[in-house]
């Protein structure tokens, strides 16, 4: 039997219990051009352990060659309605990428970690749009079987876009959970998915749930 941690189990629980259901659909995070975007206003400066959160997220962007161009302006809410009902938002603001973050619990630690996988969401979302071109989301969602890039009408974990953010938080991250369910059937290469959307190797731990 698989051993988990007590801190993962936390972890796990304060999940189910955060996330937003959207028209009976998991809808964890957010994302630009949606009719609900937040008013973004003033950047919010960030307390220490914030600026921490934020920088051991970019820090693993770095080892992992995924190159994000201009740091983002990020910042941390309480209330999920800053995110448009969601635990995370990231948009496309004038060339600036602009993430907030929702995520709140009561054990600051289980807090630190769901914040940093919300915050690694978003940031694969602003790679993603910088790095990933038209053909290459194409080919991505068709090899993962997604509806499409965007595909606004389908359900959030058959979105090309949305594959791809938990795929590289996997990928960099390895968290407790994810939104995605990557052993479900039909199986896919995970390992080869994230080489066609990364052009990079996959970590060890990212392979197929093929058998």
């Amino acid at each position: 039997m698989t051993r988990i941690s007590s801190h993962r189990i936390a972890v796990f629980a304060a999940l189910a219990m955060s996330i937003a259901i959207v028209g009976g659909v998991i809808a964890p995070h957010g994302g630009a051009g949606d009719e609900s975007d937040p008013a973004l206003g003033a950047l919010t400066p960030l307390t220490a352990p914030e600026a921490e959160i934020v920088g051991e997220a970019l820090a693993l962007f770095d080892g992992a060659g995924l190159t994000l161009g201009s740091t983002p302006a990020v910042s941390f809410h309480d209330d999920k309605a800053d995110c448009a009902g969601n635990l995370g938002f990231w948009v496309d603001e004038s060339g600036l990428d602009r993430i907030r973050v929702c995520w709140t619990h009561e054990d600051p630690v289980v807090q630190t970690t769901l914040q940093t996988q919300a915050l690694v969401h978003e940031l694969a979302h602003a790679w993603a749009h910088r790095q990933v071109d038209g053909d290459d989301r194409a080919a991505f969602s068709a090899f993962v079987g997604a509806a499409g890039w965007e595909a606004h009408d389908a359900a959030w974990v058959d979105r090309g876009t949305e594959v791809a953010a938990e795929l590289v938080t996997w990928a960099v991250l390895d968290p407790a959970v994810s939104f995605i369910d990557f052993d479900a059937e039909p199986c896919t290469d995970w390992a080869e998915a994230f080489e066609l959307l990364t052009g990079a190797v996959a970590p060890t731990h990212v392979g197929s749930d093929c058998g």
